[in-house]
């Protein structure tokens, strides 16, 4: 176990740590490789939305509930940002004609509640060691992975208006990085473990990487499925 063996006491020591599991136990972009396969249709667009509202109205109680807990001012940044792009889901939402009682409508699979479940776990119940890593894991690979999606919706054309792409161009937010590193490392000082922060922040690499998969519309990973075969 990852958090048995780790000794490094530095938040960006376990960064570091994060990167070299990923060369070795590397988490794919479900997404990014549906994409790939074919162009993007109105079903994929109007799921990715819904997905991300779960995921906005997930964020906004994790961070209020962080903030409470440890008094950090990480997390009305935190909300600032979630508050920023939850206002631009409505009026994408308008441009490929979904609904907002449609775009509201939770994503029932389980997969899409996964990374909202740890999220707020996060900020419930982990130290500030481990909620700092978890919210660097979390902003690092998300944006990141956003990058490719945009790439992807670019190069596929298709059902896919410049608004939407738009949305996940912003790439990773270093100042919430670097801020949530600090605030992980203020923990580290106070004593708290770093083998248990690297395995929240994988954890939380994770589920971000079951975020993408879960953004992929249920009706063609059954189709996928079919095609595969027995």
């Amino acid at each position: 176990m990852i958090e048995e063996t780790f000794k490094v006491n530095s938040a960006a020591g376990i960064a570091e740590q994060l990167v070299a599991r990923r060369r070795t136990a590397p988490i794919g972009n479900g997404l990014v490789e549906h994409l790939k396969a074919g162009r993007p249709t109105r079903e994929d667009l109007c799921w990715l939305l819904r997905i991300e509202t779960l995921a906005a109205e997930a964020e906004l109680s994790a961070y209020g509930i962080a903030l409470y807990r440890h008094r950090h001012a990480i997390f009305t940044d935190l909300s600032a940002m979630v508050h920023s792009a939850r206002a631009k889901l409505p009026a994408l939402a308008r441009i490929i004609g979904l609904s907002e009682e449609q775009r509201m409508h939770r994503p029932w699979q389980a997969t899409a509640f996964s990374y909202p479940a740890y999220l707020c776990w996060t900020a419930l119940h982990h130290s500030r060691a481990e909620t700092g890593i978890a919210v660097y894991a979390d902003l690092d690979r998300y944006y990141s992975g956003g990058l490719a999606v945009a790439e992807e919706l670019r190069a596929a054309g298709g059902y896919a208006p410049d608004e939407l792409i738009e949305y996940y161009t912003d790439g990773v937010p270093e100042d919430l990085c670097t801020k949530a590193l600090d605030f992980a490392q203020d923990g580290l000082d106070g004593g708290d473990d770093p083998g248990q922060a690297l395995a929240a922040g994988r954890v939380m690499e994770e589920k971000v990487g079951l975020y993408w998969q879960a953004a992929v519309p249920p009706s063609s990973v059954d189709q996928a499925a079919g095609e595969a075969g027995p």
